[in-house]
């Protein structure tokens, strides 16, 4: 205000009784002016404001009456320079009506709550999502509080976060990465995402203590008994009267100035520049012997113009006082840290239906997609599956369940064919029709699905083709691909690499087989198919060839043995 702290003297202003008047809030409005302020807080306590011959700012106040400072000076011959005039004067008035907004502070609790697009009350659920990589952003949410205006702001928010791990559980995680800036009218909050997945808020809530505005009530006081038509009402308001008691303290006193008959006395007196507003002095002139309190001091170069008043202690008559309070709302508004949220009211018509619905035919699971429902009060999505046989009936198998605002889902399901509709939910509960029904196959790689189509393994069920892309033979368990499974030219031998095959067996069918034996390579029933040679045959053996001329020894008549570089031929009768 421009004055040092030695500069400033405000007496402790306090009700009668000792205790102090205090503010449950001060509203200093954008633009104004301090001294605009302070004045109007002074008129408030009756007081009085001004700056003394010594540059002191004083504040004084007509409740402390029975502090008021009496001077030992005397207005008396030799320093009075002339006695100019009594003024009677008459009030206009004979009632006062105070007006005030009661103001009342309650207990800590949620003065803000986050709450996206399809925030879900019910679960308690913000259904904010912060992308991933979002950093550097300037978009702020803007926080109104629960009440105009909030005191004791708690600066740390709760704040509970989570993210989707691979299996689609939620992590919950300690989510720092936003900008707060809060003043008890309100704030802003800025989020961040570092991560390189979505962080979806579940709560971010901000504690503290909300004051609330009862508007309506008034106070009356009077010394005397009226009737209707006599009232000549003296009508006070002020913004920083907020409290019954003070309003009934601001009655009486505005009485006792406004409403009585008062004597005003103008003089000149020499200098005395000591002399303060409010003081109490004693005039001693001509006929007069009364004490004054001085109420207008206009210190000139060679004398002071005063005005004052006949001092006189005021003891106020209630009996014709009474006050009246506005209602008070229901004080479940200012509760214990449970938030009233207000008479919301959704839209309770019924949404459209999903449309545009498409199923996905998965490995071991189904999906769907559909075009979202133009509204903004959607709250969910619901998802119906049951299941299918292939001859179109039900298997008895069924289930619901939500996928929030996303309008596409993947769930695993074992193999088969489902039947899959679709709904939407409005915040207000109300549920669309469900829409006709689409069939997704839950797929499963058997014999006669599996291809291998090129370097990639194709699952193809006639309609939809599942690219698993290139496989290896390393990746192959023992028995995991038989013969039969394997048509003509579907593997080359680019595919296969040097030790890719390390099986002990090739197996064509019951019996027939190439295996390793205990004396080496040996080649087994082969069910009359001949093994045919089309070029040289190298045999490199120490212990020779021998070709029967049956299907076994003892039932061959011939022999050849090929041994040692010469050919024998053998015969025997059976």
């Amino acid at each position: 205000m421009g004055f040092d702290d030695n500069k400033i003297n405000i007496e402790e202003i306090k009700y009668s009784d000792g205790n102090y008047i205090t503010l449950p809030s001060a509203d200093f409005k954008k633009n104004s002016k301090v001294m605009d302020e302070m004045a109007e807080l002074v008129r408030a306590i009756k007081g009085s404001i001004y700056v003394t011959q010594d540059g002191t700012l004083k504040i004084t106040s007509l409740f402390n009456q029975k502090d008021t400072e009496v001077v030992d000076y005397k207005f008396k011959y030799g320093n009075v320079l002339s006695f100019l005039q009594i003024d009677e004067e008459e009030p206009d008035t004979n009632k006062v009506e105070v007006t005030f907004s009661e103001f009342k502070v309650g207990v800590e609790q949620q003065v803000f709550v986050l709450a996206g697009q399809y925030y879900d009350k019910t679960a308690d659920d913000a259904k904010v999502t912060i992308k991933a990589n979002t950093v550097g952003n300037n978009d702020y949410w803007k926080i109104k509080f629960l009440t105009d205006r909030v005191v004791n702001l708690n600066p740390v928010p709760e704040v509970k976060a989570y993210i989707i791990k691979p299996d689609l559980t939620k992590e919950y995680i300690n989510y720092l990465e936003y900008e707060l800036k809060l003043e008890d009218t309100g704030g802003k909050v800025k989020f961040s995402n570092s991560l390189n997945q979505d962080v979806f808020l579940e709560k971010f809530k901000i504690l503290g203590q909300p004051i609330k505005s009862f508007d309506g009530s008034n106070v009356m006081y009077t010394e005397k008994p009226l009737a209707e038509n006599q009232v000549e009402l003296l009508t006070v308001s002020n913004k920083y009267v907020q409290e019954m008691r003070l309003a009934q303290e601001l009655s009486m006193y505005s009485y006792f100035t406004g409403c009585r008959k008062t004597k005003r006395y103008k003089l000149k007196i020499n200098n005395a520049y000591f002399l303060e507003l409010d003081q109490v002095v004693e005039l001693d002139f001509m006929n007069f012997k009364k004490k004054l309190q001085l109420k207008k001091l206009n210190f000139k170069r060679d004398y002071i113009e005063v005005e004052a008043i006949e001092y006189e202690e005021f003891k106020p008559d209630k009996e014709y006082y009474y006050s009246e309070r506005s209602s008070y709302f229901d004080e479940t508004y200012l509760n214990n840290a449970v938030i009233d949220f207000g008479d919301i009211q959704y839209p309770t018509d019924k949404p459209s239906t999903p449309i545009n619905l498409r199923p996905e035919n998965n490995f071991l699971g189904i999906g769907a997609s559909w075009t979202k429902v133009n509204r903004d009060d959607i709250q969910n999505y619901m998802v119906y599956v049951k299941g299918l046989n292939e001859d179109g009936t039900y298997t008895g198998f069924e289930t619901s369940f939500s996928t929030g605002t996303s309008n596409n889902f993947l769930a695993s399901m074992n193999a088969g064919l489902y039947e899959i509709k679709v709904s939407c939910m409005t915040v207000a509960g109300v549920e669309s029709d469900k829409t006709t029904a689409v069939i997704a196959r839950a797929m499963a790689v058997d014999g006669d699905q599996l291809n291998i189509d090129g370097d990639t393994v194709v699952v193809d069920t006639g309609t939809k083709k599942l690219v698993l892309g290139t496989v290896y033979a390393r990746n192959m368990s023992a028995d995991s691909i038989l013969a039969n499974h394997i048509t003509a030219g579907a593997i080359e031998t680019k595919h296969i690499k040097a030790d890719a095959v390390t099986t002990d067996k090739i197996k064509f069918g019951s019996g027939d087989a190439i295996q390793k034996g205990s004396n080496g390579i040996e080649v087994r029933l082969l069910n009359g198919n001949s093994l045919d040679i089309v070029g040289l045959l190298n045999v490199y053996s120490k212990a020779g060839l021998i070709v029967y001329n049956s299907t076994t020894e003892p039932n061959s008549t011939k022999r050849v043995i090929i041994q040692g570089g010469g050919v024998f031929l053998q015969e025997r009768v059976p």
